[in-house]
């Protein structure tokens, strides 16, 4: 009968709690200081002024900055609130632009359909692991494998 009871609350502990609701902010916090004008400064300064961003492209030298509030009411049902992007690029450490990116045009990104080839999946996974099992191979410098003096 106490198993019962605790059993019981339990289960009905978990149902209220997964009925409740909370919201979950990740990445940057106040987004209002992205509409001020960045014209003349350096990757530095405005790395003072933003805070750390949340990637460095080293290869199209820009910040990249990332807010996303989600509304989450429990495992299977998450809605997101808000999503920002902001890509600050720089031309010789200096301001060039700022593209602004949100869930309204979330569908204007393209996503590339081009993939990296896998030669493990071309070979084979047991060719790629044993494929060497059995080969007769010389070594570097001459020297035979088989056979003796």
């Amino acid at each position: 009968m106490q198993k019962l009871h605790i059993i019981t609350v339990l289960i009905s502990s978990f149902i209220l709690l997964s009925c409740s609701s909370h919201i979950s902010k990740s990445g940057i916090s106040n987004t209002e200081r992205f509409s001020m004008n960045f014209e003349g400064l350096t990757d530095g300064e405005i790395k003072e002024i933003l805070g750390e961003p949340s990637y460095i492209d080293p290869i199209d030298n820009s910040y990249i900055y990332y807010s996303e509030v989600i509304l989450k009411k429990n495992i299977f049902n998450n809605k997101v609130i808000s999503r920002d992007i902001y890509l600050i690029k720089f031309d010789n450490n200096l301001f060039k632009e700022i593209i602004a990116l949100n869930l309204d045009n979330n569908n204007e990104l393209k996503i590339s359909k081009n993939s990296t080839p896998n030669k493990i999946i071309k070979t084979g996974i047991l060719e790629k692991i044993f494929g060497g099992v059995g080969k007769k191979r010389d070594l570097p410098g001459g020297i035979p494998t088989t056979g003796t003096p």
